[in-house]
C-alpha cells in the first residue's frame, strides 16, 4: 500500500506555519449606540425613535469605479435583543426599480432592486451571515455555518418595507440570538451593500480598501463596529411535535419530535426522534452525464443546520442516512474555532444502524486553520467503518494578492485496521478581478479506502492538476462580466502505474449590458474505467445563447451539447424560459 510521504510532510509544515499568519487586519471603528426605546419596525419612521443612530459611514462602488448617484443612508441602534438598521435610499429613476421576487428565501431576491446585510458576529473574519431582501421586502437569509430554511427552526428576523417616489425606505430588526458570537463579545463586522438593478456593481458602507474589493475579502476587511456587550442569555428551546398517519396497503400512525436549543452563544444543539422528513423540498438533480456520483444538498432541517461545519463531503454525505429513528447534533463557532459533531441510530430492516461524524478546526488568521475530522459507520452484522482526516491550511496576502497552501492526509479503517490511504495538497494564489488567478494540486486516493458515508471520486488514482481563470466586471462598456477558465487534469492507477485519465476544458462566459450572455466550451478527455479495460475518447463542445438575465419573468435561454461521450455520439439540446403567470 502507497503513500503519499510528500502531501504528509507539507501538513505538518503547514500546521506549523499557522502558528504565525498575519492578523486579522480590522480596526474598531463605530460605537453603536444603545436604543432608550426601540424602534417600531413598520415602515413608518419617526425621528425620535432612530435620532440617536450612528450612521454606518460613506458609501463607494463595491468592484468598480463607477461613481455612487444615487444616495443611500443606514443608521444603526441596538438593544439587548436586537440591531436594528434604518434604510433610506433615493433613486432619481424610481420608475425603473426592480423588485419581482415575492418569495421568501429565493436567491431572485439578490437581483433585484435590494439591500444585502453582512454581518461576522465572530469578529474572526473568516465567515458572516446575510441578511437581504429587495424593495417588496421580499427576505433572503444565508446563515454562516448553513441553516434549515424554515424560519421557525432557524430563527426570524424582520424587516418593514416602504416605496417612495424618489426612491425606498426600509427598517430592520435582526436578533443577536441569529448572530452566534464568543461569550464576551462587544463588536462586529459589518458591510451593507446596496444593488441597483439596472447597476453592473452594488456600492457598500463602510467600503472595503479599494484594491481588495472582492467578496473573498469581505469578512477579513469588514468595517468593525463596537457595541455594548452582546448578550450572552440562550434563546429558549424551539420544539417542533407532529404526527402523520398512512392509509392503504399498510395502515398507520407516527409521532415524533424535534428539538433545537443554544448551548451557549455559539454553540447550537439539536435533536430529532422519528423525524418527519417526507414533505421536505429537495434539490432539483441537474441532467449531466458524468462518470461519477453527483451530490446535492440535504434540505432536511437536522442535516441542513449547521452544515458547514460538518466534515467534508467525501467523508460525510448526510443524503447516506436515508432514515432516521433518532439523533443528536451540536454545531458552532466561537470565535477562531469551529466544532460539528453529530450521532443517528436508524433501523434498517431487522439491522441497527449507528452512525456518528466530528470535525474541529481551529483558525489562526482568516487564511490559516488546523483540522480534525473523523466519521464511523456501524451497521450490525457488517463490518465497522472509520474514517479520519487531518488537514492544515496556510495563507498570506501581498498587497492584493492573495497566497496559500492546503493540504489534508485521510485513512479509513474496516473492524480496526487500516484500508486504505488518501491525501491532497495544492498551492493557489489569487489576484483582483482582471487579472491571472491559479491553483495547481497533488491527490492520491488508494484502492481500498473506505468512506461508506462519503462521496469518493475515482479512487485507485494518483494525479495533478492545474487550474487558470480569469474574471472581470466592468461599469462602463459593451462587455458587462467574462470568465475565461481552463482545467487540466490527469492521473495514472495508484496500484499498477498505468494511465487513468486525463482531461482538458476550456470554458468562456460573457454577458453584455444589455443581459445577453454566451457561455461556450470544450471538453477532451480520454479514460479508462476499470483496470485493463477500454479507453473512451471523450470530446465535447457546448454552447448556450442566454437573454434577459436581469429579468426574473423574462429571462431565458437555449443550450447544445455534440460529440462522443463513453464511447458513443452524444447530442443534448435544451431551452428555458421565465413567464410571469
Amino acid at each position: 500500500m502507497r503513500r503519499c510521504n510528500v502531501c504528509k510532510w507539507v501538513g505538518v509544515l503547514v500546521t506549523t506555519l499557522g502558528f504565525y499568519s498575519f492578523p486579522n487586519a480590522q480596526v474598531l471603528r463605530t460605537q453603536v449606540p444603545l436604543a432608550r426605546v426601540a424602534p417600531a419596525i413598520d415602515g413608518q419612521i419617526g425621528n425620535d425613535e432612530w435620532k440617536d443612530a450612528v450612521d454606518s459611514g460613506r458609501w463607494e462602488r463595491f468592484g468598480g469605479s463607477t461613481p455612487v448617484v444615487h444616495s443611500t443612508s443606514v443608521r444603526l441602534l441596538t438593544d439587548q435583543n436586537y440591531l436594528y438598521f434604518l434604510v433610506r435610499s433615493s433613486d432619481s429613476d424610481a420608475s425603473r426599480i426592480v423588485s419581482n421576487e415575492t418569495q421568501r428565501g429565493s436567491k431572485a431576491v439578490l437581483g433585484d432592486d435590494s439591500i444585502r446585510i453582512h454581518i461576522d458576529s465572530q469578529g474572526a473574519g473568516i465567515g458572516y451571515s446575510t441578511f437581504a431582501f429587495n424593495t417588496n421586502g421580499t427576505q433572503y437569509t444565508e446563515l454562516e455555518g448553513g441553516s434549515s430554511g424554515n424560519w421557525k427552526w432557524a430563527g426570524d428576523w424582520k424587516v418593514v418595507t416602504r416605496r417612495r417616489s424618489d426612491g425606498y425606505d426600509a427598517e430592520v430588526a435582526i436578533p443577536w440570538k441569529l448572530l452566534k458570537h464568543p461569550k464576551g463579545a462587544d463588536s462586529i463586522g459589518l458591510v451593507v451593500m446596496r444593488l441597483i438593478n439596472r447597476e453592473s456593481n452594488p456600492v457598500s458602507s463602510p467600503p472595503l480598501p479599494a484594491n481588495l474589493q472582492t467578496t473573498k475579502n469581505l469578512a477579513q476587511f469588514m468595517g468593525r463596529f463596537q457595541t455594548p456587550r452582546l448578550p450572552d442569555a440562550v434563546s429558549a428551546p424551539v420544539i417542533l411535535p407532529y404526527t402523520y398517519f398512512t392509509a392503504g396497503a399498510v395502515n398507520g400512525s407516527r409521532v415524533g419530535v424535534d428539538a433545537k436549543f443554544a448551548i451557549s452563544s455559539g454553540l447550537t444543539a439539536l435533536a430529532t426522534l422519528f423525524p418527519d422528513f417526507q414533505n421536505v423540498e429537495n434539490d432539483v438533480n441537474t441532467l449531466a452525464f458524468t462518470y461519477n456520483e453527483q451530490a446535492i444538498a440535504d434540505r432536511r432541517p437536522f442535516f441542513a443546520e449547521g452544515s458547514e461545519f460538518m466534515p467534508e463531503r467525501d467523508l460525510f454525505y448526510s443524503r447516506r442516512i436515508s432514515t432516521v429513528d433518532s439523533g443528536v447534533k451540536v454545531v458552532g463557532r466561537n470565535g477562531n474555532q469551529t466544532f460539528g459533531s453529530l450521532v443517528t441510530t436508524s433501523m434498517e430492516g431487522p439491522a441497527n444502524r449507528t452512525t456518528s461524524a466530528f470535525r474541529y478546526d481551529k483558525a489562526y488568521s482568516p487564511l490559516s486553520s488546523v483540522g480534525l475530522a473523523f466519521v464511523t459507520d456501524n451497521l450490525s452484522g457488517a463490518s465497522d467503518s472509520r474514517v479520519a482526516r487531518v488537514s492544515g491550511d496556510w495563507g498570506h496576502m501581498i498587497g492584493r494578492q492573495r497566497y496559500a497552501i492546503s493540504t489534508r492526509v485521510l485513512q479509513s479503517t474496516i473492524d480496526g485496521h487500516a484500508s486504505g490511504a488518501a491525501s491532497d495538497v495544492s498551492a493557489s494564489w489569487r489576484d483582483i478581478p482582471g487579472r491571472i488567478n491559479a491553483k495547481i494540486g497533488l491527490s492520491q486516493l488508494d484502492r481500498g479506502f473506505q468512506s461508506p458515508l462519503g462521496v469518493l471520486i475515482d479512487k485507485d488514482r494518483r494525479g495533478s492538476f492545474l487550474n487558470v481563470f480569469q474574471t472581470n466586471r466592468f461599469d462602463k462598456g459593451v462587455i458587462e462580466t467574462y470568465t475565461v477558465d481552463y482545467l487540466k487534469k490527469g492521473a495514472v492507477r495508484q496500484s499498477t502505474g498505468g494511465f487513468f485519465y486525463d482531461q482538458d476544458l476550456l470554458v468562456l462566459d460573457i454577458v453584455n449590458r444589455r443581459g445577453m450572455g454566451l457561455n461556450m466550451g470544450v471538453l477532451s478527455q480520454r479514460r479508462t474505467q476499470e483496470l485493463g479495460g477500454d479507453r473512451n475518447v471523450d470530446r465535447v463542445t457546448h454552447l448556450m445563447g442566454l437573454w434577459n438575465k436581469r429579468s426574473l419573468f423574462s429571462a431565458g435561454g437555449v443550450s447544445y451539447h455534440s460529440g462522443k461521450q463513453n464511447g458513443s455520439l452524444y447530442r443534448l439540446a435544451g431551452r428555458e424560459q421565465g413567464l410571469l403567470f
